[in-house]
Order: structure tokens, then sequence, then C-alpha cells
């Protein structure tokens, strides 16, 4: 065999670092539906399926729960470990008073939440909502994120 015979094989990987972040919108017109499906549980759920496909590809998710503000934020961190807190949080930020919810009427805390969220880099963000309620700055951070961002 001659040194032209030979074949030489050169694979080359990318290291991957994806930022994904997760907005859920916990406002009272989410709470519409029935008893065993209300859209803030079946919001919670797809977003929890969001951070287990994270989960298997080993990347890092931050979380924000919001209503007219945000209620929980939680900063990169791995996604095996944000998925059962996210959980919780989902469920619990989801039965605020409706008294404390009502005192902020100004918007649908979009806006504060993407603020919430780091945007330095380039990232995945995964909006859960039904985009009742939103203010003109939260649509126009909607819209800014799509530049930014792989806005979902």
């Amino acid at each position: 065999e001659s040194d032209r015979d030979t074949i030489i094989i050169k694979t080359f990987f990318e290291p991957r670092v994806v930022r994904f972040s997760v907005l859920l919108d916990l406002n009272r017109s989410m709470n519409f539906g029935t008893s065993g499906s209300l859209k803030s549980r079946l919001g919670a759920l797809s977003a929890a399926c969001g951070i287990y496909s994270a989960a298997k590809m080993k990347d890092r998710v931050s979380y924000v729960t919001y209503d007219n503000a945000p209620l929980t934020i939680r900063k990169n961190q791995g996604a095996s470990r944000v998925l059962t807190d996210f959980l919780i949080h989902a469920i619990e930020d989801g039965k605020q008073d409706l008294a404390v919810s009502e005192k902020n009427q100004s918007g649908g805390g979009l806006a504060a939440a993407f603020n919430s969220v780091r945007k330095e880099h380039r990232g995945l963000v995964l909006v859960v909502s039904d985009f009742v309620n939103m203010s003109e700055d939260d649509w126009e951070a909607l819209r800014i994120s799509g530049f930014k961002n792989d806005t979902i």
C-alpha cells in the first residue's frame, strides 16, 4: 500500500453551549380551562418538557415565572437540577393571592421577565403564555427577543 491509497479522516466538533431560558406566564388568564387542564398547568408541563430536553443535552437553563412582575427567577443552572424546582414554582407561583395580582395591573410582565434573564449572549428562549394582558412594552420586548435570540 502506498501513501496515496491511505485516507485520513479528521472530525472536528464545535463546543456547543446553549443558553436556554424559559419564561412562564402565570397571569390570572392562565387559570382558565377545565379542572384537569388549566392553561397554567399545561403551560408548565410544556415548559418542563423543554427543560427535560435541555437536561438530555446537558444544557444550562434559567427560568422566570411571572405575573405582572417576575415571581421566581432562577439563573443559569444545569437543566437536570432545575426541572423539579421549576415544577414546584410553576404550581406554587400560580396560586398567588389574587389581591396581590390585581395590585399591579400595568401589563403582562413579559418585558420584566425578559429583563430578568441573561441577555449578553444569544440563546434559546421559550415563552409560554396566552399573550393576554400584554402591554406595549411586553410586545416590544418580545419583538426584540426575536432579533437577539431564537425565541419560541
